[in-house]
């Protein structure tokens, strides 16, 4: 699974809203979602600011799990 697949996943298990990222990050809500649905590719400064809203370091989306 890529990082950005692990990303969206982390938000839907948690039940984060879109419009609290989109408010959060200050990205439009259309940009918010085209990142959870793929279909936008992720930048790493979104990326790095998407970790910071989560409060979660980096290596936490990018490390694999079992």
């Amino acid at each position: 699974m890529n990082v950005q697949a692990k990303i969206a996943e982390y938000v839907f298990s948690n039940g984060i809203k879109r419009s609290f990222i989109a408010e959060k990050t200050g990205y439009p809500y259309n940009t918010v979602r085209n990142i959870l649905d793929c279909k936008k590719k992720m930048t790493a400064e979104e990326f790095i600011t998407l970790c910071k809203v989560f409060n979660k370091d980096p290596g936490f989306f990018i490390e694999e799990r079992e």
